[in-house]
């Protein structure tokens, strides 16, 4: 089931997923640990490939919503996990429509975009 774009805005971010992941809905909890690295895997164990904006407006409005860190915390976080080998940064776009494109044709696939407009191609997920 699809739900409306307006029920997966906080304050003008619309989370979005590629059309064929099974879930619908997440907790906040799930999509912190999902930009965090923390959870890679979905309920029916497809790869969790997550992406995020360059637009420093939109980013720093989602790790402050989603995430509870700043810009610069989230940077860092990033930086120890690829110095100490735990982890891979996200794959970063520079507009919310490459980044769409990039979730609408990649299985597995999660991001997050300022606007609801062209949303046709993926699914956008409701935070619980």
């Amino acid at each position: 089931m699809f739900f409306s774009a307006e029920a997966a805005i906080a304050g003008d971010i619309v989370i979005i997923g590629n059309k064929y992941l099974a879930e619908s809905s997440l907790k906040k909890q799930d999509l912190r640990d999902i930009f965090l690295g923390k959870k890679t895997g979905w309920s029916d164990n497809k790869k969790i490939i997550f992406v995020i904006q360059e637009n420093p407006t939109v980013t720093v409005q989602f790790l402050k919503n989603y995430v509870h860190k700043s810009a610069t915390q989230y940077a860092s976080y990033w930086k120890e996990k690829v110095f100490t080998g735990k982890g891979t940064p996200p794959k970063s776009f520079s507009s919310d429509k490459d980044l769409i494109e990039f979730v609408a044709r990649t299985e597995g696939a999660i991001g997050y975009v300022s606007s609801v407009n062209g949303l046709d191609t993926v699914k956008t997920l409701r935070i619980e």
